[in-house]
């Protein structure tokens, strides 16, 4: 990875998602099972019942400060561990969900943006979830970029034929800026 680094070539990106299993169909041994419900998971309502913003299982619970921890020391012992120069995050919205929804400068981003190794690496977000407000396009603060859906998509369309030859030009070039700084490099 240095030598890759020294010839001005990015290292992987790892796609990560924060989520688990849904506790009540999961199998008794789930790699989070041990963490409380009441500080681990989105909670609903005063009957435990969790939220699920993930469609994937129980969403966590990211304005938590030892679920921050959990998370923020997960990252940087792959950044430093594996060498990966960073991140994506599946279904970003979820990791700055705050107690009143989507929230740019929530406990996880201001973490990452502090953090010694993890504000020097890559992080992408794919900027939606399946919650209220989930698609947050442009909403990351400086220092994220997030993953651009209409790109994608678009290009998805012109490989198979779906979509005319100038489509994907068409998207807005090769670089997105919002609120004065680059979100979106395609």
């Amino acid at each position: 990875m240095n030598e890759l680094n020294r010839q001005g070539i990015s290292g992987p990106i790892a796609t990560v998602r924060f989520n688990r299993p849904n506790q009540r169909n999961s199998l008794p041994t789930e790699i989070l099972d041990n963490l409380d419900l009441e500080i681990s998971d989105l909670i609903a309502n005063t009957e435990l019942q969790t939220i699920i913003f993930t469609g994937t299982g129980n969403t966590l619970n990211l304005s938590h400060a030892r679920v921050i921890q959990l998370v923020t020391d997960s990252l940087r012992f792959w950044a430093e561990q594996t060498r990966v120069d960073g991140f994506r995050f599946d279904l970003g919205t979820i990791l700055a969900r705050e107690p009143n929804g989507f929230d740019n400068q929530s406990g996880f981003l201001k973490a990452c943006s502090q953090d010694p190794c993890l504000s020097r690496i890559k992080l992408i977000a794919e900027p939606w979830d399946l919650g209220p407000g989930g698609y947050q396009v442009g909403a990351f603060p400086p220092g994220w970029a997030e993953w651009n859906d209409k790109f994608r998509d678009t290009t998805r369309k012109f490989w198979i034929g779906n979509a005319p030859p100038g489509a994907v030009l068409g998207r807005g070039g090769v670089v997105t800026w919002f609120h004065g700084h680059i979100v979106s490099i395609r």
